[in-house]
């Protein structure tokens, strides 16, 4: 893929986080390791629904989509939501607007995998929504991006990131919710419902 950096070029890191092991094209979008996580994961998981909010480059929403039966992305800027929809991806319906309030509307049906990478601050609540809706199936995983328990921005250690951890974890109390927690570069949490 052209224009590929380091991480550790284009997005603030400490050194346990091996940013320069990582790759991705600029600070907002999703590492390269990871986006192939996450078409794995749907490969595995063969999802009939799979939910991404946070589109900012849509890019790697072809290789997502060719995955699942049918790929649900939600952005608040429009220029990604036109760029995501003038992919041609058959299967893809893209959505404009605040994804917590979207999804509180949602009708569709039950997500099969998530992938949450909205604005850090708005990650928590989206899963909650998720979790008190009923829209994942019993099996489902979400994904949630930028959970590095480390993470840096503006010089010190990120605010947002240690308000979504407090919220996360309630919630994973609240919900018994069983995680796989990936620390490397801006790291990210596989989390599934405990059974």
């Amino acid at each position: 893929m052209l224009g590929l950096k380091r991480e550790s070029e284009v997005h603030p890191h400490v050194p346990e986080e091996k940013a320069e092991l990582f790759s991705s094209l600029n600070g907002g979008s999703t590492e390269v390791e990871y986006r192939r996580l996450l078409v794995g994961l749907a490969g595995v998981l063969k999802p009939e629904r799979a939910l991404e909010t946070g589109i900012l480059h849509p890019w790697a929403l072809a290789g997502l989509a060719a995955e699942c039966c049918e790929l649900v992305a939600i952005d608040h800027s429009e220029a990604a939501v036109v760029a995501a929809g003038s992919l041609g991806v058959p299967n893809l319906r893209v959505y404009g607007g605040d994804a917590r309030k979207w999804l509180r509307g949602w009708q569709g049906g039950p997500f099969d995998l998530v992938f949450l990478d909205t604005e850090l601050g708005s990650r928590a609540s989206e899963l909650e929504v998720l979790l008190d809706r009923g829209l994942l199936t019993p099996r489902a995983v979400v994904a949630i991006h930028d959970t590095s328990r480390v993470r840096v921005m503006g010089g010190g250690r990120c605010l947002e990131s240690l308000q979504f951890w407090g919220a996360f974890e309630a919630l994973r109390k609240k919900w018994r919710l069983e995680v796989v927690e990936l620390p490397l570069s801006r790291g990210m949490l596989l989390v599934q419902r405990a059974r």
